[in-house]
């Protein structure tokens, strides 16, 4: 009898057994034990059998016990994985909280279709990329927010982070933990500080190395509602009217310049730039535009904006002039 043979005879004799539920269940507890001896290809094979049969049981408590059988089973076939992974939350949640077969790309189609439930135990999932957790922020509900903030091996980026924010801005229970990561970029800091408790942004200051006087600036300019409605200007020297004024009255702070690229008001950045560091708007002009990092935060340093905002405005200020490469009309 050859081999093929024998693995159709035996799932034939597995489809018509009158085993009970209970024993099903006990040979899919069984299953992980059996794949862990040495056993031959045809042996493995009339495993993978028996294991897809189990996985398409009728009875819940079968399936649900494969799936904790085999979720650490590192060769699993991605077919039976499949039907397990997008089976009831009783069967999905044990085994996607620790199977390692499936592709980033696949854990990403998994996360878009399943129930809440289900993406909860795949946000507590261990080393998760940012496709999958930026997938999470958009397609779970708070929970799912909590789960994915709490794991700390669960790489979140900052597309990933503005998604929650975004979304889950008014929790403050979620703000509060996003402040306890370590792998938050200066844009998710700054505006995280302006949003969490006097706890929090503490715990910001220390753990981001920000001066107290900065992080006061945010917190007091956002309680206040005074955080910018610029204005527009027809000429560069109408922003350096308006930003010599402020400075005058005290209210050209780092958060109005870091806002105001932000906002893409790079002319008047630039001016904010010059009356900060006593030099002319034409060579902060020069300094920025020509797109050195090193000369962006020299130049920052002058002005004395926090060095954690460095990078992001040098990035900002060449995307600015790399899509515009115009300056107002002096």
């Amino acid at each position: 009898m050859n081999d093929k043979k024998t693995l159709r005879s035996y799932e034939a004799d597995y489809l018509v057994s009158e085993m009970q539920p209970e024993k099903r269940a006990e040979v899919a507890r069984k299953l992980a034990g059996k794949l862990r001896e040495e056993s031959t290809q045809l042996e493995r094979e009339l495993t993978w059998a028996v294991a897809r049969q189990l996985a398409e049981d009728a009875v819940e408590v079968v399936r649900s016990a494969l799936a904790r059988s085999i979720c650490d089973c590192e060769f699993l076939p991605k077919d039976i994985g499949y039907t397990l992974a997008y089976d009831i939350e009783s069967v999905a949640v044990p085994f996607l909280k620790v199977t390692e077969i499936f592709s980033e790309n696949e854990l990403v189609e998994i996360a878009g279709a399943v129930t809440d439930s289900v993406r909860i135990a795949i946000a507590s999932r261990e080393n998760l990329p940012p496709k999958v957790t930026n997938r999470l922020a958009e397609a779970g509900n708070l929970d799912v927010a909590h789960t994915m903030v709490d794991n700390p091996t669960a790489a979140i980026d900052e597309v990933g982070f503005a998604t929650l924010t975004e979304r889950f801005g008014r929790d403050q229970t979620l703000l509060e933990r996003m402040a306890l990561r370590t792998d938050l970029s200066p844009a998710i800091v700054t505006d995280l500080i302006i949003r969490v408790s006097n706890t929090a942004r503490q715990e910001l200051e220390k753990r981001y190395g920000m001066a107290p006087d900065f992080v006061n600036v945010l917190a007091q300019e956002a309680e206040n509602n005074a955080l910018l409605d610029l204005a527009e200007f027809n000429t560069a020297s109408d922003a350096l009217y308006y930003a010599a004024d402020l400075h005058k009255k005290g209210e050209l702070t780092p958060t109005f310049c870091l806002m105001a690229i932000r906002n893409g008001n790079l002319p008047f950045f630039e001016a904010a730039m010059a009356v900060r560091t006593g030099t002319s708007v034409e060579n902060v002009e020069l300094i920025l535009r020509e797109g050195s990092m090193q000369a962006t935060s020299l130049l920052c340093t002058k002005a004395k904006l926090p060095s954690l905002l460095h990078r992001e405005i040098a990035e900002k200020v060449n995307r600015q002039v790399q899509s515009t490469g115009q300056t107002y009309p002096r």
